[in-house]
């Protein structure tokens, strides 16, 4: 469908790989990639016949190299442990670099999760780029507090794409236990529906008793999977064919759940008579509540309101739908279990944007938060953005990021609604993007790279690089507004950070993208809270 006048693309000329918004047939050419890795194997497992395949057999740990087994296809062993040049030096200090499994050529996406004993999990999934070209490919491992690759990892899973071309890049959750879990999809020929399936594994590496589990054969897609405990929240949707013009085309979401024994539950539908007013068909986020927040645009240029509906297992949430005057954003929950949204209203100069805070029955908590003359960030820069969630501390702060007269600003709004003074703050460039589109690229969006909060407040930014001659960096602002001490951190021409996380203890652990010869690199950086790199571990060497 058309998207919202109000909702144009913002161009992104960066030169880092695209993550794209169409769909996986129309996915840009990559190379499939091999897992290399160093004392550790696991074999995943298909056997030839498409109606009675397990699709994912998981086979324990050995001391040879791994081999790998995909739909239909014969196993295909690693190469020998490689070595890789560091592709991001340390912007301070000279910290050792740990080299891990690494994995050659050209990938499509990474992305982290917090592991257990501050640990990470870090998934990188390289999408079919044509139909004849080499199958999907999806690569998940477990690092610990170190950087270094626990025992049973990485895993490597041939044939299946476990990253969601039309949505955020959070693909995957950690359950309280400190398993993962994740969603990936068969990669199909083009003459099938792709099968969809829910993975589980154990800090140890081994799957889930009852996983994979198999998903219902409806769109899944655009929405990340959210864990509540140790439940898998999955949001569905389902829309009829569009006959065109203005013809109303009715559609329905539901919440589906996969308990911690495989066991699949769907609950209710929630119908509307048509998906127009809604983003896209795949508008829904879900929180960390496990509620699902569906957010359907109507009016005109000068007079647009957004209804907010939540939904859990039962339908729609008692208090809800709720229709607020503007746009709203994707919900963050905050603490007491809060929803948290960012409106914005006007048009050109005249745009203002504010924080909402709702109660889980749908009453507005207080009055909204001071007016701040900027523009909200969106989320992805392709046809269809809504705006991008407010990042949220443990103390009910909040960051807002956007523009300020077409220039990139952040703001820290108060528990009650008040600006922090010494805000807003504006870093020298525009904030990192995951990736980058080419003129000629029709219909190709990037999205946002996601800021982050540390335990004492304090706002870490992903800032691109402000011209040709240099790299990305990760700053952190203090509650004053001020740039703290020893930040930020700068990357070589080139590179960027593309996702971070922060430990309790207040490491960052920030994932930076570099490309080279039409070849990308991941590194993973581990940063102390003064700025020091501690340091680097290759994740995928150039």
């Amino acid at each position: 469908r058309a998207s919202h006048p109000l909702m144009d693309p913002n161009a992104d000329d960066t030169e880092l790989q695209a993550t794209r918004r169409p769909s996986r047939s129309t996915s840009v050419v990559v190379l499939a990639a091999m897992l290399v890795i160093t004392a550790v194997g696991l074999a995943i497992v298909g056997s030839g016949g498409r109606d009675n395949r397990t699709p994912i057999a998981v086979a324990s740990p050995s001391d040879h190299p791994s081999r790998t087994i995909g739909p239909s296809q014969d196993p295909v062993r690693s190469t020998a442990p490689t070595h890789s040049a560091e592709p991001t030096p340390a912007a301070t200090s000279s910290p050792p670099v740990v080299t891990t499994g690494l994995i050659p050529g050209s990938l499509g996406s990474a992305e982290m999760a917090s592991g257990p004993d501050g640990g990470l999990y870090v998934l990188i999934d390289t999408p079919r780029g044509l139909v004849t070209g080499p199958p999907s490919q999806a690569v998940l491992a477990l690092l610990d507090a170190a950087g270094r690759p626990r025992s049973g990892w990485p895993i490597e899973l041939t044939g299946w794409s476990c990253k969601d071309q039309n949505g955020p890049t959070r693909v995957m959750a950690t359950a309280a236990d400190g398993s993962i879990r994740l969603v990936c999809v068969e990669d199909a020929d083009g003459e099938v529906t792709a099968r969809q399936f829910a993975l589980a594994f154990d800090p140890a590496g081994q799957a889930l008793p009852g996983w994979p589990v198999e998903l219902p054969a409806v769109d899944i897609w655009g929405s990340p999977p959210q864990t509540v405990g140790d439940e898998l929240r999955v949001l569905a949707h389902a829309f009829a064919e569009s006959l065109g013009g203005d013809t109303p085309q009715p559609g329905a979401w539901w919440l589906i759940s996969v308990a911690a024994d495989g066991t699949v539950r769907q609950g209710a539908r929630y119908e509307v008579p048509d998906l127009g007013p809604y983003v896209s068909g795949a508008s829904g986020r879900i929180a960390a509540d496990g509620s699902a927040y569906l957010l359907a645009v109507r009016g005109t240029l000068d007079a647009v309101t957004t209804q907010v509906v939540a939904l859990d297992d039962n339908g729609v949430r008692r208090g809800w739908p709720q229709t607020v005057d503007g746009l709203v954003s994707s919900p963050t929950i905050g603490p007491q279990g809060r929803v948290f949204f960012i409106r914005t209203q006007g048009t050109g100069a005249a745009t203002h944007s504010q924080r909402l805070v709702f109660e889980r029955d749908g009453r507005l908590v207080g009055v909204a938060s001071d007016v701040l003359r900027m523009a909200a960030e969106l989320e992805y820069t392709g046809a269809g953005a809504g705006l991008a969630a407010p990042t949220v501390a443990a103390d009910g702060t909040s960051f807002i990021t956007g523009e300020i007269g077409g220039r990139p600003a952040a703001y820290a709004i108060d528990p009650s609604g008040r600006p922090l003074r010494g805000w807003p703050y504006r870093p020298d460039a525009r904030f990192q993007r995951q990736g980058a589109c080419s003129a000629q690229d029709t219909g190709c969006g990037v999205w946002r790279a996601v800021p982050a909060v540390g335990p004492d407040d304090a706002l870490y930014l992903l800032v691109a690089a402000p011209d040709g001659q240099q790299g990305g960096s990760i700053v952190a602002i203090g509650t004053n507004g001020h740039v703290r001490a020893g930040w930020p951190v700068r990357l070589p021409t080139g590179a960027g950070f593309w996702s971070a996380l922060v430990r309790p203890d207040g490491t960052v652990q920030a994932l930076a993208v570099a490309r080279k010869a039409g070849r990308d690199s991941w590194t993973l950086y581990l940063i102390d809270p003064d700025g020091t790199v501690r340091q680097r571990t290759p994740i995928v060497k150039p």
